[in-house]
Order: C-alpha cells, then structure tokens, then sequence
C-alpha cells in the first residue's frame, strides 16, 4: 500500500534529487505568499522554475505537494529536537530540548504553516493527519521514551 501524500521515492539522480529540492522550494515561497487555497500549481511550476510537467511527475496534486513540504519541514525539524537518553541531567536535557521547541514553533515560518495545515485539515483530512503524526506525535513519542529510558536507568522515578 502506498502513501500519496509521501515523497516521491528517493531520487535516482543527484539532478533528481535538485530537482525534487527546487520544487519543494518554490512550493514553499507560493505557499507561504499566498496559501494553499491561492495557490495553483501554474504558480507554483513558475516559482521553482519547472515545468508543470515536472511538478506532476513528482506530485498529483497541490494537496499531496504540500503534505511533502510539510514532511520535509518534520524532516528538518526532528534534527533539532534530539533528547539523548544516556545523558544523567534530565533537567538540562529537558531544558534544552523545551528552549529549542518554543523556538522552533514561535518561527513565523512554522506558525504559517500549522494555520495553513488547519486550514485545509477540513477539506484534506490526510493533510492534517499527515501532519500531526509526523510532528506533535512523533515529539510526545520521542518525549515519552526518553523518560522511560531515565525511569529504567534509574535516574527518575516509575509512576
């Protein structure tokens, strides 16, 4: 079963893979500059410098483009957010780990995107689940099992 809402698969090329960035990055801009609903993917062709062509070997649609993009953005965001487990300062993990959080969902960046993802929740439902899943849910997994390893290490105790 596939994910229409993924990435296409990894690209064979490192001109596919430019590509695929290229796209991701004029989706961005249209996207940001207008939002979803104002955006066409004509508009959005011109602004990466592709062929609408292009854009729909790699997307069917705006819905799935912009889910890619918001993948991409967890992507980049999961390297911010690491909670090492074998460090014994929980405190100073935790510390770091909520200042790097609250900087990253104050970003205006982030805040136009999450008001986009409700936006379009609604109409595109996966979007929204798409997006959840891949951000605030993965952060309270990743949250819950640094705990758990503290707890099992002994260093917090078992509730």
């Amino acid at each position: 079963m596939s994910d229409s809402t993924a990435p296409p698969p990894a690209a064979t090329t490192d001109e596919d893979s430019a590509k695929f960035r290229q796209i991701l990055d004029g989706a961005r801009a249209v996207f940001l500059k207008v939002g979803f609903d104002g955006a066409s993917m004509g508009d959005i062709a011109r602004a990466a410098g592709v062929s609408k062509g292009t854009l729909y070997v790699y997307f069917a649609g705006k819905a799935e483009l912009f889910s890619a993009l918001i993948a991409e953005e967890r992507r980049q965001a999961r390297r911010e957010f690491g909670l090492d487990p074998d460090n014994p300062d929980v405190g100073g993990e935790l510390r770091a780990y909520g200042r790097r959080l609250v900087a990253y969902v104050s970003r205006t960046r982030n805040i136009q995107s999450v008001r986009t993802v409700i936006a379009i929740a609604e109409k595109f439902p996966k979007v929204g689940e798409d997006w959840y899943r891949d951000g605030p849910q993965r952060g309270l997994d990743r949250t819950a099992a640094f705990l758990a390893a503290h707890v099992a290490a002994g260093r917090l105790p078992a509730m």
